[in-house]
């Protein structure tokens, strides 16, 4: 005899886990049940504070498609100093693909770090941006923290 918990029951066990991706990850391989719910939680923000992570997450989300429609919100931050020896080409192509495989993103957050003051790497990563708010249906975008002469606005306009 199988003994199941209430969907209800279930999803506040998760939402109670939200900050665990550790437990979370084991949630998911607990039952069938258990899987749904623990990767809505594991998916749903993604925080990439390395640019390494972009590519990876690319590669798993191109591997597991289902996963792709569970991510809401994705946050840049905190580049490493050793980024300075990514090609910032590849940087921004990395970028724009991850953000076409979300169909379903409605947050950007964007931390500014010291690390990117000087690094070409930001040099590419507002033109990425621009061009995916021009084609998706983001709600918010935050940028914390960011010194550049950079203009969004002329960026997003129609002529742009």
């Amino acid at each position: 005899m199988s003994l199941s918990l209430p969907l209800e029951l279930l999803d506040a066990t998760v939402d109670c886990l939200s900050d665990d991706s550790w437990t979370l990850e084991s949630c998911a391989l607990v039952a069938r049940a258990w899987t749904g719910p623990s990767q809505r939680a594991l998916f749903h923000h993604i925080d990439l504070t390395h640019a390494f992570m972009i590519e990876c997450l690319t590669v798993h989300l191109a591997h597991h498609p289902h996963l792709q429609t569970l991510v809401r919100i994705v946050s840049f931050s905190e580049f490493p100093v050793g980024s300075d020896k990514i090609d910032p080409t590849q940087y921004a192509k990395d970028i724009a693909a991850l953000l076409r495989r979300l169909p379903h993103l409605t947050s950007i957050t964007v931390s500014y770090s010291p690390v990117w003051k000087e690094s070409y790497l930001w040099r590419s990563f507002p033109q990425v941006l621009a061009d995916f708010i021009r084609q998706s249906s983001l709600t918010a975008m935050t940028i914390q923290g960011l010194k550049t002469q950079y203009n969004f606005q002329q960026a997003l306009s129609p002529s742009a």
